[in-house]
């Protein structure tokens, strides 16, 4: 999972692209309304006996039921509760999905990172970036093994149009020439996950504004960079934590 835009963008530093890569996106339909609590649970209760004795994991695993159970809604006055899934907007629906979506992550993602079919995966929230090698797998084949995953999990692909995809707030462009990868700015219509929202504190969203960056191998440089925001914050306090973090000085 990828924290924010400025991890990604180091993270696509050490790639080195070829003219036989391509990019691909995948979003996850209605992600928390298609979460098995049950099956949910028994994942949760797998991970928490590597660290924890059967008597406190039962417990625990007791009090997740009770509270992923409690999710109920209102609409015109009435009450309602659904047969499946987790509460829209309960505090630890966010936390349920990621363990969730990690589970999936290492019993079916990680054999294609090793058979090197897909070179890069990141994944924000339900929001999927892949960039993958077309001599060895093709992206319907991508959307297909995905879908297939699990029963309840759907995804929508995007393909690549005029070699650029949107993923978070970036745009991605492949340039045609290896290893080159061209990053500019993409305004997501959607809006940006809240500081308050009830999510992990690592997936609020940092929003980059007029940005052109280009990656050239295993280096960085901006041309343009203004107007940063983090949420609502001052834009100097996103700036002084890119100047931290990159390796190059923005001003």
């Amino acid at each position: 999972m990828t924290d924010n835009s400025v991890k990604l963008a180091h993270d696509l530093t050490k790639l080195t692209i070829s003219n036989s890569h391509r990019l691909i996106t995948l979003d996850t339909k209605t992600l928390y309304v298609n979460i098995a609590i049950l099956e949910n649970i028994d994942i949760a209760r797998a991970q928490l006996l590597k660290h924890n004795d059967k008597n406190t994991t039962e417990q625990i695993c007791k009090l997740l039921k009770m509270a992923l159970q409690q999710n109920y809604f209102a609409f015109q006055e009435q009450v309602y509760q659904p047969t499946k899934g987790v509460g829209m907007g309960s505090p630890i629906s966010g936390i349920t999905a990621e363990i969730f979506l990690r589970h999936l992550e290492q019993s079916h993602v990680r054999s294609l990172l090793d058979s090197k079919h897909i070179t890069f995966y990141a994944r924000y929230v339900d929001g999927i970036l892949i960039i993958h090698d077309a001599s060895r797998t093709n992206p319907d084949a991508i959307a297909q093994y995905s879908n297939s995953i699990h029963r309840n999990l759907q995804l929508n692909a995007t393909l690549e149009a005029n070699d650029r995809v949107n993923f978070l707030d970036l745009s991605y462009q492949s340039l045609g020439t290896a290893p080159n990868l061209k990053l500019t700015s993409f305004v997501n219509p959607q809006p940006p996950i809240p500081l308050s929202a009830t999510y992990p504190t690592t997936q609020v969203n940092i929003n980059l504004r007029h940005t052109d960056t280009t990656l050239t191998g295993c280096s960085i440089s901006p041309s343009i960079m203004t107007d940063y925001t983090m949420s609502g914050k001052p834009s100097f306090t996103l700036q002084k934590t890119i100047n931290s973090q990159l390796p190059y000085s923005t001003n």
